[in-house]
């Protein structure tokens, strides 16, 4: 029984994005070995030494420019005997889950824009060393894509649970890296500037800002 050219164009697809992925997570993990870096090493002591963190909430105290929140509240789960490699295990996924985005994101383009997207991720030299290291790089670039994606679902839906999901990301987002600001902040002015294009009510725009800020702010 021949088959159907769509159904081979997806299997395709699907298998050169999982070897892509594969290949990525490969490059991460090999990069991932060896010893802390001096930033990892000082957030490390921070709570272990230093602050000597006794429950998780105190780690949002910690005025430092090396607390990453999210990332300084991995090391404080895992305890201060894992091994190096182990510390870096989120970060890993948080680089590999970028990769799926980037596909995810262009997919609507074309599945070749797709793949291109995912290969440019994928082999990106500065990706891969974020997602190398027990640091917050690699958790803001994969929630600065999660909140895109969901901008894109809220503005093209009126249901008010992907408003909600949006404003969530971007919390996360924060709490990875204060740098998420700067994606926060181009996201917002994008937002009204996609719905004053698409000449939605003005109460309707002021209402999708505030589910999209009220939260986050």
């Amino acid at each position: 029984m021949p088959h159907d050219e769509t159904t081979i164009g997806r299997r395709s697809m699907l298998a050169c994005a999982v070897g892509i992925v594969v290949a990525a997570g490969v490059c991460r993990a090999y990069a991932a070995r060896g010893d802390f870096w001096l930033d990892e090493i000082v957030s490390w002591f921070m709570i272990f030494e230093f602050h000597r963190v006794d429950a998780g909430w105190k780690i949002l105290l910690i005025r430092q420019e090396t607390n990453h929140f999210l990332s300084t509240a991995m090391l404080y789960l895992m305890g201060p005997d894992a091994a190096i490699f182990t510390y870096r295990i989120p970060a890993i996924l948080a680089g590999l889950g970028t990769v799926v985005l980037a596909g995810v994101i262009a997919k609507p383009r074309g599945r070749f824009e797709a793949l291109t997207a995912m290969l440019l991720v994928g082999s990106s030299y500065p990706l891969i060393h974020y997602s190398s290291e027990a640091r917050g790089y690699s958790y803001v670039v994969f929630f600065s894509l999660v909140s895109y994606l969901l901008a894109e679902k809220s503005l093209a839906s009126s249901r008010p649970v992907w408003d909600l999901l949006f404003a969530l990301s971007a919390v996360v987002g924060v709490l990875a890296q204060l740098l998420f600001l700067y994606c926060y902040a181009s996201l917002a002015v994008w937002g009204l500037w996609r719905m004053w294009q698409e000449r939605m009510r003005w109460q309707a725009i002021v209402f999708k800002a505030v589910r999209w800020h009220f939260i986050p702010v």
